[in-house]
């Protein structure tokens, strides 16, 4: 069983919402796919620095592939 993330958002100028604060939840099972769909991105990792640029390059490199083959299926 995994765990997760909670954390408060908040809705910047411009969003239907603005002001809006909301409290989230995300399991990691659930984030993990996210991710990898493209609708969670991922940025850096504050606990060991030299891992967030392995994780960013090879998640970049699957979701450029993703986002070409979606292309290549759309024409």
């Amino acid at each position: 069983m995994g765990g997760g993330i909670v954390s408060n958002i908040s809705a910047g100028y411009g969003s239907d919402c603005d002001g809006d604060v909301y409290l989230i939840g995300i399991c990691d099972d659930c984030l993990r796919i996210k991710r990898t769909e493209g609708s969670a991105i991922y940025l850096y990792d504050y606990l060991i620095p030299r891992h967030s640029d392995i994780m960013r390059n090879e998640y970049n490199k699957k979701l450029h592939r993703k986002i070409k083959l979606k292309r290549l299926l759309d024409e």
